[in-house]
């Protein structure tokens, strides 16, 4: 039975390490496992993928003013505070922000701005220290990861207690008793029972969700009769978390948040021209915003359409102009990007961004044309009448990645008629083969010359990814 116990003790404890992490969409509390509760797993959780162990770890200069070791020595010369622990000792610079004294805090470095707003959605980054010893028992600075929670939730109660009297930018240290850290049973083994503990919070950003939170929580009854400044206060909430968003580089996320706030604002009721002004500017920025975003996820249409949006609202706003030039570009259209370009610097004609993008968009342009010449000594190899067809297929390359240019070259052009007429003048040659890599209007051009010429054509399908052109009349 000893052995049968061991042998089930040991799987157990294998599972319960090969059992892979998932991250939950929503937090629970205890108190709700009991009546039942339903669990919906995260997909596709960004940390994962960032969970890259070149970027958690530093070299020793980098390591050691991040997590700041000294912040624990307060050791003096005086011989009277001798017998005074660190922490004791720390006491003495830092101010009690709460009746009971079980939190302390000194300020390192002033944030701006307000104060964190209940609701809100922290970003920071943290070192924590037991008394006595050098090193952190936990750092977001070594995880290289900054810390996400919502003001009011954290599992720690100096944390909540901390944050609401911290401005973004702010650098603090927090001296929490055991009531405000781990409680009587700490945390085994790397905190004992009733141990206070030392927090260096930077806060690096906060985002205000309450009004988002609050009036997700309406019935659909009582949302439609919101008035105008609730529904703008929701979309303000919605704005400030995609642009927290965006500056983390989840731009399919922050532009989530955009869309939201779009739909509430471009669906509401004004009941005065006031209203109406607050609206407008309010579903100007977030059109704007959109629209980069959609050029950072490479959606060159969805960045367009943002932007003529901003430009129903302010026809010379050069933001609007400047993204809609730059979806054209994202879409390979260069034609069309070149004249909304030149319509913004029309209006702001030393604006360096603009003269930069045209520069861009030369450079980009000849780097088609230098691909396309490329892919037409590939097409159309000088070969001699009569090459079979496979040897022709030899020279089919796939697709490119980037959408070419809409409009045919002369080059091109001359090439294919050429190859056309050499095929028309080859008695022995029945029918040519034209590569996949051809675009959808260099197909039609052979089309329409072939039909010109009393050629027959097999377009490009399913079964045969190539064009064929042939003398007798096609199957």
């Amino acid at each position: 039975m000893d052995g049968i116990d061991s042998v089930e003790e040991e799987l157990f404890t294998r599972a319960a390490y090969d059992r892979p992490n998932v991250i939950l969409k929503d937090g629970f509390q205890t108190s709700e496992i009991e009546s039942g509760i339903d669990f919906e797993v995260k997909e596709k959780y960004k940390e994962d993928v960032e969970d890259d162990a070149s970027q958690v770890f530093f070299d020793t200069e980098e390591l050691f003013p991040l997590l700041n070791a000294e912040v624990i020595d307060g050791a003096t010369d005086a011989d009277e505070d001798q017998d005074k622990s660190p922490f004791a000792l720390l006491k003495e610079k830092m101010v009690p922000i709460t009746n009971d004294e079980g939190v302390y805090k000194k300020v390192v470095k002033k944030g701006t701005g307000a104060v964190v707003s209940p609701g809100a959605i922290c970003r920071l980054h943290y070192n924590s220290y037991l008394e006595y010893q050098d090193e952190p028992f936990d750092s977001t600075r070594l995880r290289n990861r900054q810390q996400q929670m919502k003001l009011g939730e954290s599992v720690i109660a100096g944390f909540d207690i901390a944050l609401r009297t911290m401005r973004k930018g702010e650098i603090s240290q927090y001296l929490f008793s055991p009531n405000y850290a781990f409680k009587e049973m700490g945390c085994p083994p790397r905190i004992p029972p009733n141990t206070s503990v030392l927090f260096e919070i930077e806060l690096v950003s906060f985002v205000d969700q309450a009004a988002s939170d609050e009036f997700s929580e309406f019935p659909p009854e009582e949302r439609n009769k919101a008035s105008f400044e609730s529904i703008h206060e929701v979309a303000q909430s919605f704005k400030e978390t995609g642009n927290d968003l965006f500056l983390r580089n989840e731009f399919y996320q922050s532009i989530k948040k955009y869309d939201k706030g779009i739909q509430l604002l471009e669906m509401c009721r004004v009941k005065d021209e006031r209203e109406e002004r607050e609206m407008n500017i309010s579903l100007l920025a977030l059109y704007i915003n959109a629209s980069l975003c959609a050029l950072k996820l490479g959606q060159g249409a969805r960045a367009k359409k943002f932007g003529r949006k901003a430009l129903d609202i302010d026809p010379k706003n050069i933001k609007a102009i400047y993204r809609v030039a730059q979806g054209f570009q994202k879409e390979g259209d260069f034609g069309k990007a070149r004249e909304w370009f030149l319509r913004a610097q029309r209006q702001e004609p030393n604006n360096p961004d603009i003269r930069d993008a045209m520069q861009k968009l030369d450079r980009d342009v000849q780097r088609w044309k230098r691909t396309e010449q490329q892919m037409c000594r590939r097409m159309f190899p000088a070969t001699k009448p009569g090459t079979p067809e496979s040897s022709v297929k030899e020279n089919i390359d796939p697709k490119p990645d980037e959408k070419p240019p809409t409009q045919i070259s002369d080059e091109v052009k001359s090439l294919m008629m050429k190859r056309l007429h050499d095929f028309l003048a080859d008695n022995q040659q029945s029918e040519i083969v034209f590569p996949s890599s051809l675009t959808e209007n260099e197909v039609n051009f052979l089309v329409e010359e072939a039909k010109n010429s009393d050629l027959h054509c097999i377009l490009p399908s399913k079964k045969m990814a190539y064009l064929k052109i042939t003398k007798d009349k096609a199957e």
